[in-house]
């Protein structure tokens, strides 16, 4: 996933690294993904007052577009996980039924 545009600074940049192999891992450790997330919005914030008026608009821009494409890959991992625990609750009551047979 693309994390970085022509306005990231090395900082941030690698913080994306990082948060890029938390997304890619075979097994996401949610709670590393949130520190992660957490740390990202709070260096851009900092970044944000950090910049001038023009530097501040065009890095804005950008991260706008980055934001979605996290808030949608984030949101397919919560839909696919929701999805998975649906399908154990239901195997789970079906083998409820079986076993009452």
């Amino acid at each position: 996933m693309q994390l970085n545009h022509s306005h990231t600074p090395d900082s941030l940049s690698a913080l994306n690294t990082s948060l890029n192999a938390c997304l890619n891992a075979e097994d996401i450790d949610d709670l590393h993904l949130k520190v992660l997330i957490d740390q990202r919005a709070k260096l851009v914030d900092k970044l944000l007052k950090s910049m001038n008026t023009e530097q501040r608009q065009q890095f804005a821009q950008a991260e706008i577009v980055i934001n979605q494409t996290l808030i949608d890959h984030v949101s397919t991992l919560r839909d696919n996980a929701k999805h998975a625990l649906s399908s154990v609750a239901k195997s789970s009551r079906a083998i409820k039924q079986y076993q009452q047979v």
